[in-house]
């Protein structure tokens, strides 16, 4: 459903014609009956028939004109399609109309109607030269063609024509994407009627709510629940936007209700004191600084505070004054928390001393919701502002996420950022490269601080083995503790991963080692000990060394580094290839065979075997090895004492 908004001086006619228009008087007020202007927001259904014949609602809401309620036409004019300014014929342009405008345009509303009323109180020549008024203050707005009806709310004169009118520019208001984001409403108004609970109107903007769904209460963040819905009188069981909508809630009192407040889908705005965002000056307004005291408009919220000035947007130059027409890059920081998301339109207005310079002093749209700090770098930070300027969503979030640092983004932090407000499944497939998953669910980290993991990563493995020249490895807890402890969850594991994949890491087990990196082997280490007093209980049946590298968890190259410290300390002897052996027992092999030529002179092969005792794969390599050794002469088939 598509809502249209009123806008326009004080007194021209805007009540007046939505009576016309729609049959229901908004004036609800006894204060608004007797002084004859509208104090307070209203609003009414109208019924219009598209080119098809299809008849369909537009929901309209009327604002007050006189300067006092502007904070109030402000708050109605939020998440209004089309606009309809109204002019008197007999009064021309004022300056609220003016004012009025550069309100819409702030708001970003795409599409405007003008509607010159009390035409019945004005000669030609009168309504021509108000016809000249309204085409000069469009011209300097973004609706310099916009269509103008004259009309009379009295005589009927030029209602048809309006009332197509505003058919053919409801008709083209595409609200799919809205209906695509999470739910939002801002409330304009609570209330307790009899028997009904709590009650709260406003226009859903965004997304869609149902019978029953949970919503968070914003900025303070209490959870509600949706006990019924109504839209124009009747009770709904579901709502989407964008339209009027009254939502009956429980789980909050009356009292603890304000307008200004938001309801969301819990998790899916920020609420803060400050962001980041593009001001656009209005024109022929005085300039203004970092001191001067700021209203801003935010849904139907209105918050003080100050714009503090980064940088403008077209020029490296660091000022802290704001000129009108300037666009700039401005921080804007609120005396308390408020509800805000990236993309939002907020208009800033006087407040204290410059209220009576007047009004409406620009617009912001919402870059970043977590604003960094500005202290020292004032320049590099404007850079990265600029660079969110980019159209893109894949760029803006790709920056985002880069900007985020080690702990990255998880999909409702990134959505905040963005001004779409969510994370569509092919923005996430564009992210994979991202992606750092673990217990917790789902983040995105940027490329920079992945590489600033695996350095960090790196480095405390080096250091380790540094410290530690005897360890075969790195315990994978001490390993995994070098990525810093304010990494997203997941990133420690996921860097490891990525480095023992590419070769910049080994892993074994539960040991991590730098590519390359062999441990000093010592005779006294624990593994060096258990290695021989496996060998030292074989005897002269050993295992391979391969074969007890694998029995105590080595590998093969350290177990080699091993044995080769415990033959220096003379507990092992490597006799052939993959075999070693206890050197005492191999002393003791020695002093029996000396013993054994010294009797009979000579000993055959299946002597020697028995004087073994253990099968012809250690017979034959001892044999060669005492022959090495110069221990045994080999004569033909029998051997003898060498020098003998």
């Amino acid at each position: 459903m598509a809502v249209l908004g009123t806008a326009g001086h004080v007194d021209h006619g805007k009540t007046t014609l939505v009576h016309a228009l729609t049959g229901v008087d908004t004036d609800r007020l006894p204060e608004e009956k007797r002084r004859g202007i509208t104090i307070e927001l209203g609003f009414a259904p109208m019924e219009v028939v598209d080119r098809d014949g299809r008849t369909r609602t537009v929901a309209i809401v009327d604002v007050p004109g006189h300067e006092r309620f502007v904070g109030t036409m402000v708050a109605g004019a939020q998440g209004v399609d089309v606009a309809l300014l109204v002019v008197a014929a007999d009064a021309g342009v004022m300056p609220q109309t003016r004012e009025h405008l550069l309100v819409l345009a702030g708001l970003g509303v795409e599409t405007l109607l003008v509607a010159i009323t009390r035409a019945d109180l004005a000669d030609a020549e009168t309504r021509a030269l108000c016809q000249i008024d309204v085409e000069e203050a469009l011209s300097r707005t973004p609706w310099p063609k916009a269509p103008v009806l004259v009309v009379s709310a009295r005589t009927g004169e030029g209602l048809e024509a309006l009332r197509a009118a505003i058919a053919t520019a409801t008709s083209t208001v595409d609200v799919r994407a809205r209906r695509d984001r999470p739910a939002r409403l801002a409330i304009d108004r609570a209330f307790a009627p009899r028997g009904q609970g709590v009650v709260v109107t406003g226009t859903l903007v965004a997304g869609q709510v149902a019978v029953g769904d949970e919503l968070a209460l914003l900025p303070g963040d209490t959870r509600v629940r949706v006990r019924g819905l109504h839209q124009h009188g009747q009770a709904v069981p579901k709502v989407v936007a964008t339209g009027r909508v009254a939502v009956a809630l429980s789980g909050v009192d009356l009292a603890d209700l304000h307008r200004g407040e938001t309801l969301a889908k819990p998790g899916t705005m920020a609420i803060g004191r400050a962001f980041d965002a593009v001001l656009t000056r209005a024109r022929g307004g005085r300039p203004f600084g970092r001191r001067a005291r700021i209203a801003f408009h935010l849904g139907t919220e209105e918050a003080t505070g100050r714009l503090v000035p980064i940088a403008p947007i077209d020029s490296d130059e660091l000022r802290t004054t704001m000129a009108g027409g300037e666009t700039w890059l401005v921080r804007a920081v609120f005396t308390r928390p408020t509800t805000f998301a990236a993309g939002d339109r907020v208009v800033v207005r006087a407040d204290g001393p410059l209220a009576s310079v007047g009004t409406t002093l620009g617009s912001l749209v919402v870059l970043r919701t977590n604003p960094g700090r500005l202290v020292g770098g004032r320049a590099r930070y404007a850079a990265r502002l600029r660079a969110l300027l980019d159209p893109s969503e894949l760029a803006r979030a790709e920056l985002e996420i880069d900007q985020s640092g080690l702990l990255g983004l998880s999909p409702p932090e990134l959505a905040l950022r963005l001004p779409a407000r969510h994370v569509a499944k092919e923005l996430a497939n564009k992210l994979a490269s991202a992606e750092v998953r673990s217990g917790t669910g789902l983040r995105w980290v940027g490329a920079e601080a992945r590489a600033r993991a695996e350095a960090a990563l790196l480095a405390h493995v080096t250091r380790y083995h540094t410290t530690h020249p005897d360890d075969e490895g790195v315990p994978l807890a001490v390993a995994l503790s070098g990525v810093p402890a304010n990494a997203a969850a997941g990133l420690a594991e996921a860097t490891l991963e990525r480095a023992v994949a590419e070769g910049r890491l080994a892993r074994e087990g539960d040991r991590i080692r730098a590519a390359g990196f062999t441990a000093r082997a010592r005779a006294d280490d624990p593994k060096a000990l258990a290695m021989a007093a496996a060998f030292a209980e074989a005897g002269l049946a050993p295992p391979t060394m391969t074969e007890l590298a694998r029995t105590l968890g080595l590998e093969i190259p350290r177990a080699r580094a091993l044995g080769l410290a415990l033959a220096g300390a003379s507990r092992l002897v490597h006799v052939q290839g993959d075999l070693w052996f206890d050197a005492a027992a191999l002393e003791e092999l020695r002093g029996r065979v000396v013993a054994l030529l010294e009797q009979k002179g000579t000993m055959s092969t299946g002597e020697f075997k028995d004087l073994v005792g253990a099968s012809r794969k250690y017979v034959v390599p001892l044999a060669e090895w005492l022959d090495a050794r110069k221990v045994t002469l080999r004569v033909g088939d029998v051997r003898k004492l060498r020098g003998r």
